[in-house]
């Protein structure tokens, strides 16, 4: 099987969030997700080489929003999630969300709502950082 070197277009990024699964991909323009598993060192007593295991695994993001009062819905929906404290859905595929397309998805707890602005009339960006409970999947959209 050959692996393809072409670059999927950052434009086509799909970011569900929530329980009803909302949208909020037209008023994003950044997502992160890290995914980590620990490395333990089990190495025995004596010996010339160390010895490792795989341990837990973890992962955590962000996304950053443009506010836009007319159409708050995005930041409504990461306020409540961060001001509640029970999880939230999250979807993100890199290629526009259609059947067929692989996904990552899980459900976070906002950890972090930061916002930011500039005195020279630029665009108020809301940053949100998350963390994942649970498995973070990665599978093929199925419907």
């Amino acid at each position: 099987m050959a692996i393809e070197d072409t670059a999927v277009d950052g434009h086509n990024y799909q970011i569900l969030f929530g329980g009803s699964e909302t949208d909020i991909s037209g008023q994003s323009n950044k997502v992160s997700l890290a995914p980590s598993k620990a490395i333990n060192d089990v190495t025995p007593f004596g010996v010339e080489w160390k010895a490792k295991m795989s341990g837990l695994k973890d992962w955590k993001g962000s996304l950053q929003i443009f506010y836009n009062e007319e159409a708050d819905e995005a930041m409504l929906l990461l306020w409540a999630a961060f001001i509640g404290s029970s999880e939230s859905a999250l979807k993100l595929s890199p290629k526009g969300g259609s059947v067929g397309d692989y996904q990552w998805s899980g459900n976070v707890h906002v950890g972090e709502v930061s916002h930011e602005s500039s005195p020279d009339g630029g665009a108020v960006a809301v940053s949100v950082n998350f963390e994942g409970t649970g498995t973070l999947s990665f599978a093929a959209i199925s419907a």
